[in-house]
């Protein structure tokens, strides 16, 4: 009998992967053939987001994953991905969260947690730790919504992992306070990495993680509620930054940069708000990607932007420059001339493209515009073939910036 092409297994995974985001055509492949299940399964698991919301409509669905996963084993090493959601206020009636940090997921590269709001239910997410731990895992990423006293305790002998995400929301649900501690974060903070050691008391052994990228992102930050003269601490002091090659620190974040070693960045992406200091590139001769987020309250430029930009000349391995702009970007004449020049004169001669990147969701007929208007706004960089412009959202963003760390 003459073989059908969907019997070629190469052909079958193709033909299923455009189903890839759709879940129920998934689950509806899996039915077709016992050569379909495996294909099928395996973009079904590959991405595991499992939510816990205070919905009771929509049941414990970490129960239900438990459940799922321990009556079927063999979909244990189908899973790459796994994404907690804890931000639950009701309390799991079958300690779920501690038996899914029991499963063991041999194929694990990428764990993302968001932890409760509820200090409450903190102590059992600690069991997270197991599952952070396993061998193949190489990125965490952790979604903070509660305090930075809690956040510290959580952070305390971090399991070994080369790529680290840490996200800090701002407290602004609509719950009663009497049910937070008293020292949540309500409005708005600051927060650095402190120059001394950890303080390990006698007889305790700390792992120290050694770190090739490190994020740091504060959600819904507002220049206008920050304290900039009291940033709250947040020990990371088990990190070991020395050779660190990415970096990526959010405005909200007062970065100590005696304590980073800025000859091994390689990737720097960065907030800059007015009261931003002025970074001298010319300390990080092996950067190659430089992304500067802006932010544009009063449609000036920030105060840093251009003698930063000026620093980039002793940087030869610099090849791209991002300039992050928001939704609406209009800059006086005379600052877009001048970072006009700077960017195509005074910056590193290995320059090979300078990205404009408009933080929206991207838009075919948006997009033709605000390339037109950017090439208009910078003529010598548009003279010079090296100005690229596109949108992104904040989504896209993220991805973009896994994918940079990754190639490292």
């Amino acid at each position: 009998m003459r073989p059908r092409p969907l019997d070629v297994p190469e052909l079958l995974d193709l033909c299923i992967g455009y189903l890839e985001y759709s879940p129920s055509d998934l689950l509806a492949c899996a039915l077709v053939a016992r050569a379909w299940v495996h294909p099928a399964q395996s973009r079904l698991f590959r991405v595991a987001h499992v939510t816990n919301p205070s919905f009771p409509s929509n049941g414990d669905a970490i129960s239900r994953f438990y459940r799922a996963l321990s009556t079927s084993p063999h979909l244990l090493p189908l899973v790459k991905q796994l994404e907690l959601d804890f931000e639950f206020r009701r309390r799991p009636h079958d300690n779920s969260i501690k038996r899914i940090s029991a499963l063991v997921f041999p194929r694990l590269q990428m764990l993302k947690v968001t932890l409760p709001l509820n200090p409450f239910w903190f102590d059992e997410a600690k069991h997270v730790k197991l599952l952070a731990g396993l061998a193949n895992l190489h990125r965490l990423c952790l979604v903070f919504n509660s305090s930075l006293v809690h956040c510290a305790d959580f952070l305390t002998d971090l399991p070994p992992v080369q790529h680290l995400e840490l996200t800090f929301h701002r407290l602004t649900y609509d719950i009663e306070p009497d049910t937070l501690p008293a020292t949540s974060v309500v409005v708005g903070f600051g927060l650095r990495l402190p120059d001394h050691h950890l303080a390990i008391p006698p007889g305790h052994t700390v792992q120290v993680v050694s770190l090739k990228s490190l994020r740091l992102f504060v959600s819904d930050f507002d220049e206008s509620v920050m304290h900039p003269g009291a940033p709250l601490d947040l020990t990371l002091g088990s990190l070991n930054l020395s050779r660190m090659a990415a970096f990526s620190v959010d405005a909200g974040v007062s970065t100590p940069w005696n304590i980073i070693h800025k000859e091994f960045i390689q990737i720097l992406d960065m907030d800059t708000i007015d009261s931003s200091t002025v970074i001298k590139l010319s300390e990080f001769p092996n950067l190659e990607f430089l992304r500067l987020i802006m932010y544009l309250p009063d449609d000036h430029l920030p105060y840093m932007i251009l003698p930063t930009l000026r620093s980039s000349a002793q940087c030869k391995r610099l090849h791209t420059i991002v300039m992050s702009v928001p939704d609406s970007f209009h800059l006086p004449e005379a600052e877009s001339s001048e970072l006009d020049l700077v960017l195509s004169t005074k910056s590193s001669p290995a320059v090979s493209a300078v990205e404009l990147e408009q933080r929206t969701d991207p838009d075919p007929n948006e997009n033709a515009q605000f390339d037109e208007d950017m090439r208009n706004m910078f003529p010598l960089l548009a003279a010079k073939s090296v100005l690229r412009t596109t949108s992104r959202s904040y989504v896209s963003m993220g991805r973009r910036w896994t994918d940079l760390v990754d190639a490292l």
